[in-house]
């Protein structure tokens, strides 16, 4: 079975909000509640990899070698957790013969943890579990290498939803206002 490996630090990063080739922001917007990410820009990103240590081997979380957690690195750069990233990546057009194969798959690992996947400007899924394997029948979405013609280009979107962000959107859906808490009590207590 063929393959293409995506992987490598051919990526690129930004904050959303921040000018992007795809134009992506999330349906809630939210792009973090200061503007720190703002001075980010458009920076090189390794996948597999992360936003930290991309950030990190940008200069953007301090010296480089200081350690995250020195002093208050840990509360200045708190803003990383609440900013929505964007990871980009172009490549080349897929072989003509695979648009005659049944399915394509574009296959995710690792995507930590909440982000929808765009290719070619298409929704082509979602994911929401690090450690699920997630993949997606992009056989359509793909751009290919037509004889004769110029080369296209394929591009792929990663756009990761802030943990914090959306860790906050499911608390207040799970909200407990709609529940009974029920708390077990020791026997001392309750002979008081």
């Amino acid at each position: 079975m063929p393959r293409l490996c995506l992987g490598g630090d051919d990526w690129t990063v930004r904050a959303e909000g921040e000018n992007g080739s795809d134009g992506y922001d999330h349906k809630d917007g939210g792009g973090g509640d200061d503007d720190h990410h703002h001075r980010v820009g458009v920076l090189r990103a390794r996948v597999p990899g992360g936003i930290y240590s991309d950030l990190w081997a940008a200069g953007k979380m301090g010296p480089v070698g200081e350690d995250v957690y020195h002093r208050y690195n840990d509360v200045d750069f708190a803003w990383v957790g609440r900013t929505n990233w964007i990871y980009e990546k172009t490549f080349p057009a897929a072989p003509e013969e695979w648009r005659r194969r049944e399915r394509v798959v574009l296959n995710l690992e690792g995507v930590d943890t909440v982000a929808d996947v765009l290719l070619n400007g298409r929704r082509v899924g979602s994911a929401d579990n690090m450690f699920v394997r997630h993949r997606f029948d992009v056989r359509e979405q793909l751009n290919y290498l037509r004889d004769g013609e110029e080369e296209n280009k394929n591009h792929l979107v990663v756009a990761f939803e802030s943990p914090v962000l959306y860790a906050a959107k499911q608390e207040k859906r799970h909200s407990t206002d709609r529940y009974v808490l029920v708390q077990q009590t020791s026997e001392t207590e309750n002979r008081l």
